[in-house]
Protein backbone atom coordinates (compact mmCIF):
# COMPACT_ATOMS: atom_id res chain seq x y z
CA UNK A 1 0.00 0.00 0.00
CA UNK A 2 3.05 2.21 0.81
CA UNK A 3 4.43 1.89 -2.72
CA UNK A 4 1.07 2.40 -4.22
CA UNK A 5 0.71 5.89 -2.18
CA UNK A 6 3.83 6.83 -3.37
CA UNK A 7 2.88 6.93 -6.81
CA UNK A 8 -0.58 8.04 -6.27
CA UNK A 9 1.48 11.19 -4.78
CA UNK A 10 4.18 11.03 -7.56
CA UNK A 11 1.33 12.01 -10.26
CA UNK A 12 1.11 15.55 -12.14
CA UNK A 13 -1.54 17.46 -13.46
CA UNK A 14 -4.43 16.52 -11.49
CA UNK A 15 -6.06 19.88 -10.23
CA UNK A 16 -10.01 17.61 -9.25
CA UNK A 17 -10.24 17.09 -5.81
CA UNK A 18 -8.27 14.00 -4.70
CA UNK A 19 -11.38 11.92 -3.52
CA UNK A 20 -9.36 8.48 -4.22
CA UNK A 21 -6.00 10.00 -2.95
CA UNK A 22 -7.61 10.73 0.12
CA UNK A 23 -9.36 7.41 0.78
CA UNK A 24 -5.30 5.96 0.49
CA UNK A 25 -4.24 7.88 2.56
CA UNK A 26 -6.98 7.61 5.25
CA UNK A 27 -6.43 3.99 4.52
CA UNK A 28 -2.54 4.42 5.80
CA UNK A 29 -3.53 6.44 8.57
CA UNK A 30 -5.73 3.68 9.64
CA UNK A 31 -2.95 0.91 9.07
CA UNK A 32 -0.70 3.06 10.89
CA UNK A 33 -2.80 3.60 13.82
CA UNK A 34 -2.82 -0.54 13.67
CA UNK A 35 0.58 -0.90 14.22
CA UNK A 36 1.32 1.70 16.64
CA UNK A 37 -1.52 0.46 18.92
CA UNK A 38 0.51 -2.93 18.96
CA UNK A 39 3.98 -0.96 19.74
CA UNK A 40 1.99 0.75 22.79
CA UNK A 41 1.04 -2.27 24.29
CA UNK A 42 4.69 -3.48 23.83
CA UNK A 43 6.26 -0.78 25.47
CA UNK A 44 3.20 -0.79 27.99
CA UNK A 45 4.87 -4.16 28.99
CA UNK A 46 8.39 -3.13 29.15
CA UNK A 47 7.39 -0.60 31.59
CA UNK A 48 5.53 -3.44 33.98
CA UNK A 49 8.45 -5.52 33.50
CA UNK A 50 10.83 -2.29 34.51
CA UNK A 51 8.97 -1.25 37.65
CA UNK A 52 9.01 -5.06 38.42
CA UNK A 53 12.77 -4.87 38.53
CA UNK A 54 13.51 -1.55 40.03
CA UNK A 55 11.51 -3.23 43.06
CA UNK A 56 13.75 -6.59 43.49
CA UNK A 57 16.34 -3.90 43.21
CA UNK A 58 15.10 -2.34 46.24
CA UNK A 59 14.71 0.75 44.96
CA UNK A 60 10.91 0.93 45.99
CA UNK A 61 10.91 4.99 46.61
CA UNK A 62 12.34 5.55 42.88
CA UNK A 63 9.52 3.30 41.54
CA UNK A 64 6.95 5.42 44.01
CA UNK A 65 7.85 8.79 43.12
CA UNK A 66 10.00 8.59 40.44
CA UNK A 67 11.45 12.06 38.77
CA UNK A 68 9.39 13.80 36.25
CA UNK A 69 11.68 12.72 33.09
CA UNK A 70 12.13 15.03 29.78
CA UNK A 71 10.97 12.51 27.27
CA UNK A 72 7.22 12.33 30.30
CA UNK A 73 7.67 15.98 29.63
CA UNK A 74 7.84 16.72 25.92
CA UNK A 75 4.83 13.66 25.66
CA UNK A 76 2.58 16.07 27.60
CA UNK A 77 3.64 19.27 25.88
CA UNK A 78 3.17 17.33 22.35
CA UNK A 79 -0.26 16.07 23.86
CA UNK A 80 -1.31 19.73 24.71
CA UNK A 81 -0.45 21.06 21.66
CA UNK A 82 -2.48 18.32 19.39
CA UNK A 83 -5.04 19.05 21.64
CA UNK A 84 -5.28 22.63 20.75
CA UNK A 85 -5.00 21.76 17.16
CA UNK A 86 -7.92 19.14 16.97
CA UNK A 87 -10.08 21.99 19.34
CA UNK A 88 -9.20 24.57 17.14
CA UNK A 89 -10.68 22.52 14.11
CA UNK A 90 -13.46 21.44 16.47
CA UNK A 91 -14.02 24.74 17.18
CA UNK A 92 -14.27 25.75 13.13
CA UNK A 93 -16.59 22.81 12.51
CA UNK A 94 -18.19 23.71 9.02
CA UNK A 95 -18.58 27.42 9.99
CA UNK A 96 -15.76 29.51 8.29
CA UNK A 97 -16.63 32.80 9.34
CA UNK A 98 -15.45 32.95 12.78
CA UNK A 99 -11.76 34.00 11.87
CA UNK A 100 -10.41 33.48 15.83
CA UNK A 101 -11.22 29.87 15.67
CA UNK A 102 -9.06 29.77 12.12
CA UNK A 103 -6.22 32.04 13.99
CA UNK A 104 -6.22 29.38 16.78
CA UNK A 105 -5.85 26.64 14.13
CA UNK A 106 -2.80 28.32 12.47
CA UNK A 107 -1.21 29.36 15.98
CA UNK A 108 -1.41 25.24 17.14
CA UNK A 109 -0.33 24.14 13.48
CA UNK A 110 2.90 26.78 13.63
CA UNK A 111 3.40 25.30 17.46
CA UNK A 112 3.34 21.81 16.04
CA UNK A 113 5.90 22.36 13.16
CA UNK A 114 8.31 23.88 15.47
CA UNK A 115 8.20 21.62 18.30
CA UNK A 116 7.31 18.24 17.70
CA UNK A 117 10.97 17.22 15.94
CA UNK A 118 12.26 18.34 19.35
CA UNK A 119 9.63 16.25 20.88
CA UNK A 120 10.89 13.36 19.36
CA UNK A 121 8.57 13.18 16.59
CA UNK A 122 9.68 14.65 12.86
CA UNK A 123 6.82 13.03 11.45
CA UNK A 124 3.98 15.13 12.68
CA UNK A 125 6.47 18.08 12.16
CA UNK A 126 6.72 17.26 8.50
CA UNK A 127 2.93 16.98 8.44
CA UNK A 128 2.25 20.04 10.59
CA UNK A 129 4.61 22.11 8.25
CA UNK A 130 2.40 20.89 5.25
CA UNK A 131 -0.83 21.79 6.99
CA UNK A 132 1.26 25.20 7.82
CA UNK A 133 1.45 25.51 3.72
CA UNK A 134 -2.19 24.11 3.24
CA UNK A 135 -3.69 27.07 5.84
CA UNK A 136 -2.09 29.63 3.77
CA UNK A 137 -3.61 29.18 0.83
CA UNK A 138 -6.50 31.90 -0.16
CA UNK A 139 -9.19 27.96 -0.26
CA UNK A 140 -8.10 27.14 2.66
CA UNK A 141 -11.61 26.80 3.91
CA UNK A 142 -12.71 24.44 1.08
CA UNK A 143 -9.75 21.80 2.35
CA UNK A 144 -11.60 20.93 5.47
CA UNK A 145 -11.17 16.89 4.78
CA UNK A 146 -7.64 17.67 3.95
CA UNK A 147 -7.14 19.27 7.16
CA UNK A 148 -8.74 16.38 8.99
CA UNK A 149 -6.44 14.13 7.33
CA UNK A 150 -3.41 15.84 8.19
CA UNK A 151 -5.10 16.15 12.03
CA UNK A 152 -5.75 11.97 11.87
CA UNK A 153 -2.32 11.26 10.43
CA UNK A 154 -0.71 13.70 13.78
CA UNK A 155 -2.98 11.98 15.95
CA UNK A 156 -1.77 8.60 14.40
CA UNK A 157 2.45 9.71 14.86
CA UNK A 158 1.90 10.67 18.50
CA UNK A 159 0.35 7.43 18.94
CA UNK A 160 3.81 5.62 18.83
CA UNK A 161 7.13 6.05 20.93
CA UNK A 162 9.64 8.50 19.18
CA UNK A 163 12.34 5.78 19.06
CA UNK A 164 10.07 3.72 16.92
CA UNK A 165 10.84 0.56 14.22
CA UNK A 166 11.47 1.22 10.36
CA UNK A 167 8.10 -0.55 9.70
CA UNK A 168 6.21 2.57 11.14
CA UNK A 169 8.90 5.21 9.86
CA UNK A 170 8.16 4.23 6.48
CA UNK A 171 4.49 4.66 6.96
CA UNK A 172 4.60 7.92 8.76
CA UNK A 173 7.18 8.86 5.87
CA UNK A 174 4.81 7.92 2.99
CA UNK A 175 2.13 9.79 4.81
CA UNK A 176 3.93 12.69 5.27
CA UNK A 177 5.03 12.42 1.47
CA UNK A 178 1.43 11.92 0.45
CA UNK A 179 -0.07 14.98 2.47
CA UNK A 180 2.83 17.01 1.22
CA UNK A 181 2.10 16.44 -2.53
CA UNK A 182 -1.28 16.78 -2.34
CA UNK A 183 -1.06 20.32 -0.79
CA UNK A 184 1.70 21.00 -3.16
CA UNK A 185 -0.36 20.44 -6.40
CA UNK A 186 -3.13 22.12 -4.62
CA UNK A 187 -1.19 25.37 -4.19
CA UNK A 188 0.40 24.89 -7.45
CA UNK A 189 -3.29 24.83 -8.73
CA UNK A 190 -4.29 28.22 -6.82
CA UNK A 191 -1.11 29.49 -8.38
CA UNK A 192 -2.29 28.43 -11.97
CA UNK A 193 -5.62 29.96 -10.97
CA UNK A 194 -4.94 33.01 -10.44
Amino acid sequence: MISRLRNLSKRRGTAAPFNGFNIEIARLISSFRQKTKAETARTATDDKVWTARAKTDDQTQLVQDPPESLDERYQAWLERDLSRLIKARHAIGSDITDLSHFKQLRLATHDLKGMATIYGYPAISRLANSLDKLLKTKSWHRQLKLIDLHIDACRAAANHAPASDDEIDEVSSAVCDALDAQVNQLTKHIQNAS
